[in-house]
């Protein structure tokens, strides 16, 4: 057999290798020579200086000052972006692909040629440098030195100027698959407005999917049946026989709430695909016999969700239930007397068949008033309305989304929202999406925030990218890691308060803990201490912590002090 050295360099070296193979007798020889080892030039969070010098965060040479600023806004600080592998000039992307382009001309499209890499791609577009959003309408053919040629149609967006940028689809390990029904304001029906601007925040983020229901929309999933595809607009909706519909969505003229929550969910979560299963037709209600139990609408969703996962199978780690969105009520104005029992049995009936695919029966329900207009000039509609506003009362872990300002005509019908308040009102729903969860979009508990005093107005969000107590560290990493938002422990730390357990129990200890790593060290006698290397810690509502070290039978008293460590 053959046995076999290796040598590693580290850092950034010089020198030359050497090798003699011995065909007689079969040694490899390997000789380095003239071996230099340079350390890198590199931050105190370990970030390479010419990684900040790559994407010009530095100035006035301070690559510590860089590294600690969240450059583009997505909540990552600089050294985080570095260690994720990440642009920290983009939120949660890889850093772009080089590419040659080729401007088309008389309508011709762009054609971008590059290198691929060894995984998925795509390609994004934007007007600012901000808001980025993946390209519809794009081909691609392989040349003969392995490298592609992708042709992007023209974009309306793109007029005024813009670029693109080719990236590496990141994979993640984590789904959360959200269910939106309802009529045709869930299914997306409006008249354009000239108010309406498409842009690139109107084309998909790169982790947002949706299952097809073959609807056909022109290039980019020809044929695609029960299959996830990206969720470019317009979100195919519930398969029917409706050739209006039809019409409409081959002209592009659909929009919907659904694609504008699922983008915002998306931008907070780029480590995660969030993926829309929509079951939403226009016209239809429960006095029509399209959502009672039973009943063709309300049968969907098993397959829906049996097609989806099967779809999904083996790809990712975590695959969660996120909710049920729902915009419905125009077509029961006439049968309103009966309209909120069918609605509370609906969610108990379709929360019971997401529990029979996907553990989560307790998921968040949220639906939306109507056009304030409609409900005004028919009568009965004030009571599907007060069923709406009142869903908290009547529907465990559910609440309403108030539309009630947004009241512009857009049809000759007033029960239909235009098309740019549809961008409103998915940015609604997530942002009440998160509310009925109690937490920001960041997934720091709101509770938390309010504990430490750190929300002013309301304003969860912005409250959770402050860095409080100027440590680097922004509020949402605080709580992730565990940490106190509004200061460092003293320098000699004082001995904690706690509850010594029985002999036979473990110790409990609550307190709040710093802004940086921490470590608890028990003592019998105050002068040596050891690391508690058995404990067990919750953090509570209110940030504090609670630990449960474990019992050490040799110590008769038991003392306990928290060490900040740093980070």
């Amino acid at each position: 057999g053959y046995e076999f050295a290796s040598v590693t360099l580290t850092e950034s070296w010089s020198g030359t290798i050497d090798y003699a193979y011995d065909q007689g007798g079969g040694d490899l020889a390997i000789a380095l020579t003239n071996i230099s080892i340079q350390a890198l030039d590199e931050t105190a969070q370990g970030t390479p200086h010419s990684w900040l010098d790559l994407y010009g965060l530095v100035t006035g040479g301070d690559y510590e000052a860089a590294d600690l600023l969240d450059s583009d806004g997505d909540g990552k600080l600089n050294w985080e972006e570095y260690r994720d592998g990440t642009d920290p000039t983009g939120v949660g992307v890889a850093a772009p692909i080089p590419f040659t382009l080729v401007e088309g001309t008389n309508g011709d499209p762009d054609t971008l040629t590059f290198s691929p890499p060894n995984t998925a791609w795509h390609i994004e577009a934007s007007t600012d440098d901000t808001v980025w959003g993946v390209v519809p309408h794009m081909t691609f053919v392989v040349n003969a030195d392995g490298t592609i040629t992708a042709s992007v149609e023209a974009l309306p967006a793109l007029n005024a100027g813009g670029t693109y940028r080719v990236i590496e689809t990141q994979k993640n390990r984590k789904l959360v698959i959200f269910l939106t029904e309802g009529q045709s304001n869930m299914e997306g029906a409006s008249s354009n407005a000239s108010s309406n601007v498409y842009g690139m925040e109107d084309h998909p983020l790169p982790n947002m999917l949706q299952l097809s229901r073959a609807r056909p929309r022109d290039f980019y999933d020809v044929g695609a049946e029960n299959e996830l595809i990206r969720a470019f607009q317009p979100l195919q909706t519930t398969f029917y026989d409706n050739s209006v519909a039809e019409a409409q969505y081959k002209s592009n003229s659909y929009t919907a709430l659904d694609f504008y929550f699922a983008r915002a969910y998306a931008a907070d979560h780029p480590d995660e695909d969030v993926l829309i299963l929509k079951n939403a037709v226009g016209g239809t209600g429960f006095r029509n016999n399209n959502w009672n139990d039973g009943d063709v609408l309300d049968l969907n969703v098993t397959p829906f969700l049996q097609t989806a996962l099967a779809q999904v199978s083996g790809e990712y780690t975590t695959i969660e239930f996120g909710g049920i969105l729902w915009h419905q009520g125009e077509a029961d104005a006439s049968a309103s007397e009966v309209y909120g029992a069918n609605l509370v049995a609906l969610v108990s009936r379709h929360r019971g068949y997401v529990e029979a695919e996907i553990a989560n029966s307790s998921a968040p329900f949220i639906c939306g008033t109507m056009v304030s207009r409609w409900i005004e000039e028919r009568s009965l509609n004030y009571e599907v309305d007060a069923v709406h506003r009142d869903i908290a009362n009547l529907v465990p872990n559910a609440d309403f989304v108030d539309l009630s300002d947004l009241d512009q005509e857009g049809w000759s019908l007033t029960n239909h929202f235009l098309v740019d308040e549809y961008k409103t009102i998915g940015a609604r729903y997530y942002q009440k999406w998160l509310e009925v969860q109690g937490i920001t979009g960041k997934g720091t508990p709101r509770a938390w925030l309010d504990a430490y005093g750190l929300v002013v107005d309301g304003d969860y969000a912005a409250a959770d990218v402050l860095d409080s107590d100027g440590d680097g560290k922004l509020n949402w990493e605080e709580s992730q890691y565990g940490t106190n938002p509004a200061g460092h422990l003293p320098t000699e730390p004082s001995v904690l308060n706690l509850q010594v357990g029985n002999p036979s129990s473990d110790d409990s200890l609550t307190f709040m803990p710093p802004n940086t790593a921490w470590v608890l060290k028990v003592s019998a006698d105050l002068s040596q201490w050891d690391d508690v290397s058995e404990a067990l810690f919750t953090i509570n509502a209110d940030g504090s912590v609670t630990v449960n070290a474990e019992h050490n039978g040799a110590l008769s008293k038991r003392f306990y002090k928290l060490v900040e460590t740093g980070w």
